[in-house]
C-alpha cells in the first residue's frame, strides 16, 4: 500500500492545565469585585465584575498565567525574545440559569482563558469552533459527533472547578445556556505580548 507523507498545517491548540490551588484566593477577589453588582439581560442572566488584573492579591495567579501563556506562544513559533505576557483584560462572569455567551473572538489580542470556579450540577459547557470559513463551508457531514476528528466543526469542554484553558485569541468560542439553579463562575482574559513588561510575567 502507498504510504502518503502528512504535513500538519495550521493547527489548532487548546490547552489545559488542573490549578485548584488558586480557586480560594481567585474566588474571593471576584466575589469582592461582583460586589452589590445587579443580574444583567433578561434573556442571559449574568452578572460581570470590574476588572481584575491590577489587583495585587492576584499576583501568584496572574504569574503563572501570563509566564504559561508567554511559554505557549514561544512554542507556537512567536518572536517573543525580549518580550513579555501581559492581561489585557481579566474579569469573571457569573451565568445564572438560563444564561449562555454567544459564539465570539477576541480581536487585538493573543491568547485568551478561561479559569473556573464554581461549576454546580447543570453547568454550561465550553464550546470551540472551527475557525476556518473555507473548512466549514465544504465536505459532508461528520461521521461522528461525538468523536473529535478532522472533519469535526465544534468541539466541547466540560468545565471543572481549578480547570485552567489557554487558546488563541482567533478561536471562537461560546458557552451553552446554565441549566443549574446555582450560578456557575469564572474568569476570563485576554493577553497580549509587549516589550519591556515588568519581570514578574516576562516569558521565561
Amino acid at each position: 500500500m502507498m504510504q502518503l507523507e502528512t504535513t500538519l498545517a495550521f493547527p489548532t491548540h487548546i490547552y489545559s492545565v488542573e490549578k485548584p490551588e488558586f480557586i480560594k484566593q481567585v474566588k474571593l477577589v471576584a466575589m469582592d469585585a461582583l460586589g452589590n453588582k445587579p443580574i444583567e439581560n433578561d434573556i442571559y442572566p449574568v452578572r460581570m465584575s470590574d476588572p481584575l488584573q491590577d489587583d495585587q492579591r492576584l499576583f501568584e495567579f496572574a504569574k503563572f498565567t501570563a509566564i504559561t501563556a508567554g511559554n505557549v506562544l514561544t512554542d507556537q513559533g512567536y518572536a517573543t525574545a525580549n518580550m513579555g505576557a501581559y492581561f489585557e483584560s481579566m474579569w469573571c462572569q457569573e451565568h445564572h440559569k438560563h444564561s449562555g455567551m454567544d459564539q465570539h473572538t477576541h480581536p487585538g489580542v493573543l491568547m485568551v482563558g478561561f479559569y473556573f470556579l464554581d461549576v454546580p450540577k447543570d453547568s454550561s459547557v465550553l464550546t470551540f469552533f472551527d475557525p476556518r470559513p473555507g473548512k466549514i463551508a465544504t465536505g459532508p457531514a461528520e461521521k461522528d459527533l461525538s468523536d473529535m476528528t478532522y472533519a469535526s466543526a465544534g468541539f466541547h469542554f466540560v468545565p471543572r472547578p481549578g480547570l485552567l484553558l489557554f487558546t488563541n485569541s482567533w478561536l471562537p468560542h461560546a458557552l451553552t445556556r446554565h441549566a443549574g439553579t446555582e450560578p456557575l463562575r469564572f474568569i476570563h482574559f485576554n493577553i497580549g505580548l509587549a516589550e519591556h513588561v515588568q519581570a514578574d510575567v516576562e516569558i521565561i
